[in-house]
């Protein structure tokens, strides 16, 4: 590149120390640039990334302490199962969670949450 011709650039970040899956896109910086100075950024290929931190989850109007999300599918199920039973609003044995395994991987967590004591079982309001 010689500065008379731009053209289009792509840049691919193989890896990034300390980070993993998508990132933000880049923001362009315009005030060195003369004539048209128009600049598109976009995503072509977004990152897979391992989800972390923690959620809660709320079941009428009683709301779990948090749950962390970076163990395991199954660990993951049984905390999700045992602060849903913690709460006012749910029995012991009230639910049933299971985790869903995607048939291509990939860093999703997807569980299936029953609710089967009494007073809750079947379909229920949030």
């Amino acid at each position: 590149f010689d500065g008379s011709h731009a053209g289009d650039f792509s840049i691919t970040f193989i890896s990034l120390s300390g980070v993993d899956g998508d990132l933000p896109l880049m923001t362009p910086e315009k005030s060195g640039l003369e004539g048209a100075r128009i600049v598109d950024v976009t995503s072509v290929v977004d990152g897979d990334a391992p989800l972390s931190g923690t959620m809660k989850l709320s079941f009428r109007g009683s709301i779990t302490q948090p749950i962390n999300v970076e163990v395991d599918g199954t660990y993951l199920a049984n905390n999700i199962d045992a602060a849903l039973e913690a709460l006012d609003t749910i029995q012991q044995e009230g639910v049933s969670v299971s985790k869903i395994d995607l048939a291509n991987g990939g860093h999703e967590k997807i569980f299936r949450i029953e609710f089967e004591g009494n007073g809750v079982g079947g379909n229920v309001e949030p």
